[in-house]
C-alpha cells in the first residue's frame, strides 16, 4: 500500500493557465506545453521550483486543471491566466514515483486502497499536485509528485 500522510493545508492561492475536461481539443500536457513559458510572468511566487496541477470540479461531471504557482494573495494575474483562491482544508498526501502518464494510477490506489482501508472519505472538492526539485521530467521513472486528496 502507499504511504501516505494526512495533513492540515493553510488557504493558499494559485495563478496559472487553465483547461476544461469538456475541451475535445485541448489535453493536459498540452496546457503545461502553453503554461510554463509563460510561468516567468507571474509575480510574487511564494516558491519559486515548485508548480501545482489543480483538479477542480465542474458541472454536470466535467472537471477543470489548472497549471500554476503558489502566490501572495492580491497578486495580478497575467493576461490569459487564472487566479484560485483554495481555502484551508485536510488532505491525505500520498507521493507518486514514475512517469506521469501513470498518475492516475495513484489516484486509483489512493480512492480505492488508501481512503477505505483508512476510513478516510474524498469531499470532491479540490485535489492537486505538487511538483518541486524531485520531478525529473513527466517520462522519468524516477520522477516523484505529492497528490493532495481533499479529505471529508
Amino acid at each position: 500500500m502507499l504511504k501516505h500522510k494526512i495533513i492540515e493545508r493553510p488557504a493558499f492561492t494559485i495563478v496559472g493557465m487553465v483547461y476544461h475536461s469538456r475541451d475535445e481539443n485541448d489535453s493536459i500536457p498540452a496546457l503545461w506545453g502553453r503554461y510554463l513559458p509563460r510561468e516567468c510572468e507571474i509575480d510574487d511566487v511564494v516558491e519559486r521550483g515548485v508548480s501545482y496541477g489543480l483538479c477542480l470540479p465542474a458541472e454536470e461531471g466535467d472537471f477543470r486543471y489548472v497549471a500554476g504557482v503558489e502566490v501572495k494573495p492580491g497578486s495580478s494575474i497575467p493576461e490569459g491566466m487564472v487566479s484560485v483562491d483554495i481555502a484551508a482544508h485536510r488532505y491525505v498526501v500520498v507521493t507518486h514515483t514514475g512517469p506521469v502518464m501513470e498518475i492516475a494510477n495513484t489516484f486509483r490506489v489512493v480512492n480505492t486502497q488508501v481512503l477505505p482501508d483508512n476510513g478516510l472519505e474524498h469531499d470532491g472538492k479540490v485535489d492537486f499536485e505538487r511538483y518541486d526539485h524531485r520531478f525529473r521530467g513527466p517520462d522519468n521513472p524516477q520522477s516523484e509528485v505529492d497528490i493532495y486528496i481533499s479529505l471529508a
